[in-house]
């Protein structure tokens, strides 16, 4: 019995000294144990009124999970900051954002991609060189020189027009007027009578387009607005004026601008794609928490789409935009993304 203890103790000895000189093998690296998406505008506004639907499709078509939707009030980078902050407390790690400031935003950015997590842009693009792998925007270029074309048409080529768009500061309202002026440039007897800027807000606009009219209404004869509060001041001022004569075009699908399109007093509108740029976010997140990679030849601005809204196609601008999604969705992953190698 003496020799049988003897040796086990002999045995144990052995086996704790081979553990402790035994090269530790390293743990296997892994991903998240859950993946958690969430997407933040960079202020409330009425753009962002299609994000919901379209979240909730994206859970329901990709299996995300619940999505986190937050909006700041205001549109301060950090405002934005603490609530991505608050969402990276609480294990986030898939997101999408459109940063309210294009300099501070991709400090956050790159913060975040330090930390693990997956980021992808939309709106609002961050300035470049930038960590996150694309920005799904609206090409505001090709839409306001789209938008100023079909208003030139509608003007039978000739006459005046007014410009009305958001703050002048910002480099999507500088592309705006860029294009606007080579629209009208390119036509002759079209002249630009006016650009009025700075009035993104429904007060600054209400109070800018009555203005307009009031001191200018003669000498007008076409309106081309490329901001969200100026086209609704245009359809509201054209409505209570009863103003058919002078041309107006605008810019989104609010449900003002629309019914003033069908009752006939504006021509149309240019409809930005915002169900797309939040439904692609995610399908974009949830490629990349799969190991996808955005392709090095993938440019950084995508165009999310627009296309002019006429009063033929004002019943069914909604569908439309799901469509044109969908189509987009068909092959983004091929189009856009290298697979994981295996």
């Amino acid at each position: 019995m003496a020799n049988r203890k003897r040796m086990w103790v002999i045995v144990s000895v052995l086996l704790v000294a081979v553990a402790l000189i035994a090269p530790v093998a390293p743990a296997a690296a892994q991903g998240p144990t859950e993946w958690k998406y969430a997407v933040i505008p960079p202020v409330v506004h009425v753009f962002y009124t299609p994000f919901p639907a379209a979240l909730a499709d994206a859970e329901k078509n990709l299996g995300t999970g619940k999505i986190e939707y937050q909006l700041p009030q205001n549109f301060v980078q950090n405002e934005q900051n603490v609530i991505i902050d608050g969402l990276v407390a609480k294990g986030y790690n898939l997101m999408a954002i459109q940063p309210a400031d294009p300099v501070a935003g991709n400090a956050e950015i790159t913060k975040l991609v330090d930390k693990g997590i997956k980021v992808v842009t939309f709106g609002g693009c961050p300035e470049q060189p930038s960590k996150a792998p694309f920005c799904l925007a609206t090409d505001v270029y090709s839409s306001a020189y789209q938008g100023t074309q079909a208003l030139i048409k509608a003007m039978g080529g000739k006459g005046n027009i007014v410009h009305l768009t958001g703050q002048v500061a910002d480099v999507n309202s500088q592309r705006r007027m860029a294009a606007v002026q080579r629209a009208i440039t390119e036509t002759t007897g079209v002249t630009l009578l006016q650009t009025i800027g700075d009035i993104d807000t429904a007060e600054s606009a209400q109070n800018a387009v009555s203005a307009l009219f009031a001191a200018k209404r003669g000498q007008i004869n076409g309106v081309i607005c490329t901001a969200y509060n100026p086209s609704v001041a245009v359809a509201n001022q054209m409505r209570d004026l009863d103003e058919k004569k002078i041309q107006a075009v605008g810019i989104d699908s609010d449900k003002i601008v629309l019914q003033a399109i069908t009752d006939g007093y504006m021509a149309g509108t240019m409809a930005q794609n915002p169900y797309g740029m939040a439904y692609l976010s995610v399908a974009s997140l949830q490629l990349l928490s799969k190991d996808y990679t955005w392709k090095k030849d993938a440019p950084f601005n995508v165009d999310s789409g627009t296309f002019f809204v006429t009063k033929e196609k004002v019943a069914t601008v909604g569908q439309d935009l799901s469509d044109l999604t969908q189509t987009m969705l068909k092959d983004w992953a091929t189009k856009y993304f290298d697979a994981p190698t295996k």
